[in-house]
């Protein structure tokens, strides 16, 4: 059997591959905290999870910044670069949509930012106060209810 393609096989291709990339123009991903949990008022204090995430990614007062989403993706940059290369290759090739490979690039992606968590922002966090490490019991910055970890999701949206 011949790998070649018949002309009608190359026609039927092309207006796929057209179709998908008109379709990726028009589609994005999103990572970070999605608008159904940013307002949640889950905390005691009574802040929403977007208050909590935004001081601990900027810092806020004596607090130091403990990014898990700018900082992280910088530090990960090129396997996430290298991800969405291979995920739209194969889109390319025909093999996956474009919905699809986006759905993917944005779960490697929200993997990337909740492994922060875990890994002290992959090494930039600064660590707990001695004070703040015996009220806690703990010496883990972000970690004590893991609402916001479990905030960080994506949504792939048409732009």
């Amino acid at each position: 059997m011949s790998n070649v393609l018949t002309p009608q096989d190359m026609l039927k291709f092309t207006k796929n591959l057209e179709q998908e990339m008109i379709k990726a123009k028009k589609m994005t991903v999103a990572v970070g905290i999605t608008a159904d949990s940013a307002t949640s008022k889950v905390y005691d204090s009574g802040a929403t999870v977007l208050q909590v995430a935004s001081w601990h990614e900027f810092g806020r007062g004596n607090n130091p910044i403990r990014s898990f989403l700018r900082i992280p993706f910088d530090i990960k940059s090129k396997e996430i670069n290298n991800f969405i290369e291979k995920q739209f290759s194969e889109v390319l090739e025909g093999k996956k949509d474009t919905e699809k490979a986006l759905g993917l690039i944005g779960a490697f992606a929200t993997n990337i930012s909740k492994g922060a968590f875990t890994t002290m922002g992959y090494g930039t966090w600064a660590p707990l106060d001695p004070d703040t490490v015996d009220a806690k019991g703990s010496s883990t910055p972000l970690i004590d209810t893991g609402i916001l970890r479990r905030a960080v999701n994506f949504e792939v949206r048409k732009k």
